[in-house]
């Protein structure tokens, strides 16, 4: 969970003191869940809990975010020839 802070105060409220409180608000995440994706030409499987360390890929990072130019550790093939995992 995030949080927004509005960078712009309401207008004065009449009989006010002045002092206005910002909004800080919890926001919504998008529902995104992290799925695992394999690799069509040799099996390696791509867990987004792990993330990849052999190329500084962090924990959390879901598939759709890899780079363009992310490719498979075991093989080398690109994120084309990656497939969901059917769970």
């Amino acid at each position: 969970m995030g949080y927004s802070v509005s960078l712009f105060p309401p207008p004065p409220v009449p009989g006010g003191n002045g002092f206005r409180l910002l909004s800080c608000a919890p926001t919504q995440k998008k529902n995104t869940t992290m799925k695992k994706y394999i690799c069509k030409l040799c099996g390696y499987i791509y867990d987004p809990a792990k993330g990849d360390p052999t190329q500084n890929i962090a924990p959390g990072t879901a598939f759709e975010d890899l780079p363009d130019t992310w490719g498979c550790p075991d093989c080398g093939v690109g994120k084309d020839e990656f497939e969901p995992v059917q769970e």
